[in-house]
């Protein structure tokens, strides 16, 4: 029963996650709700669903300095990148990307955060991003993803902030002055995912 119209009315909207026990077979779910004083109490849109069950993975990889017009995905003709063509064929390929700056850190920050530089404040080789940020990392982790970044090094060292939310930040195989740097970080990764994943 709706509460006699008032001249002045307010809606006040909270939103709440209940998980539910698992259980087999038919089951009556009902929803009530208790309004304090003459407040109105309502659910508005419930929904219920079943997280996936399969693991959803995702893998980010950044390659300093390289050209997308070099790799085979983009329609380069030379064999340079078969391995990343690969991937990028059996996931999504975005075609048309702009970078939020002309140089790694704060072009990193950018991607990890989804914030211009003007909104997340890193500009200099001394920046590092202010603890208030929250990371793509950060993110996945709160959603229950198992995180790890292999990296070189260098601007995107857990120093700037890159190492908050993930389980395993590692910046030791390969520095960014190793003439091996990049078949370092790979070779790391690659025996990460294979050591974890049920993960």
């Amino acid at each position: 029963r709706m509460p006699p119209l008032r001249e002045e009315r307010t809606l006040e909207f909270a939103l709440h996650r209940v998980p539910l026990p698992e259980v087999e077979g038919d089951v009556r779910l009902t929803l009530m709700t208790l309004g304090e004083g003459r407040a109105f109490a309502f659910w508005h849109n419930p929904a219920i669903y079943a997280p996936p069950r399969k693991a959803r993975r995702v893998i980010l990889i950044s390659l300093d300095t390289l050209r997308a017009d070099h790799l085979g995905a983009y329609g380069y003709d030379r064999p340079t990148s078969p391995n990343m063509d690969a991937l990028a064929a059996d996931g999504v390929l975005f075609e048309r990307t702009y970078s939020t700056s002309n140089w790694t850190l704060p072009a990193h920050v950018s991607m990890l955060t989804g914030l211009e530089s003007l909104s997340h404040g890193v500009y200099c080789p001394d920046d590092r991003m202010d603890a208030s940020l929250v990371t793509l990392a950060e993110r996945l982790a709160q959603d229950g993803f198992f995180t790890a970044g292999m990296t070189g090094g260098g601007y995107v060292s857990g120093r700037f902030g890159f190492s908050r939310g993930f389980d395993t930040y590692s910046e030791g195989d390969g520095s960014k002055d190793h003439v091996d740097s990049a078949e370092l970080v790979c070779r790391a990764a690659s025996k990460w995912l294979d050591d974890h994943e049920d993960r």
